[in-house]
């Protein structure tokens, strides 16, 4: 996605529910976990964007900026886990996932009614676990 076509998005929330934004964040974090040479179970397998920053305000962060993981759980369990089973029925063990599909797989989720979640998912766990 151009920075034009970043730009022409009226609704900058729209950014976390497009499947050329959520593949190209997830295709650039792949990359860089390479780089790191992380081994293939600590590399995320998709990515969930959140438009909303994490504040104290919101209850998902401490006054001392710490991430309060049990809300943040409750508050993206059930996206996250909705994910991973719509990743665990269509794709078989060992098949690489591309960013664009894994993106089709957090898109789907978004008929949830949550709209947006912060998150990586690495394997089956979820990164803040």
């Amino acid at each position: 996605m151009t920075k034009e076509e970043v730009d022409a998005l009226e609704d900058k929330e729209a950014l976390c529910h497009c499947k050329k934004v959520i593949g190209f964040v997830h295709k650039n974090i792949v990359m860089c976990c390479k780089e790191a040479k992380l081994r293939s179970f600590e590399i995320p397998r998709a990515v969930i964007l959140e438009w909303e920053e994490w504040t104290v305000d919101n209850k998902c962060v401490t006054p001392s900026m710490k991430i309060r993981r049990p809300f943040l759980r409750s508050k993206y369990e059930r996206r996250l886990l909705d994910v991973l089973e719509r990743i665990k029925k269509n794709v078989k063990p060992g098949e690489r996932l591309s960013p664009s599909r894994a993106a089709e797989f957090v898109i789907e989720s978004l008929s949830l009614g949550e709209m947006g979640a912060a998150s990586v998912t690495s394997g089956e766990t979820a990164v803040f676990e």
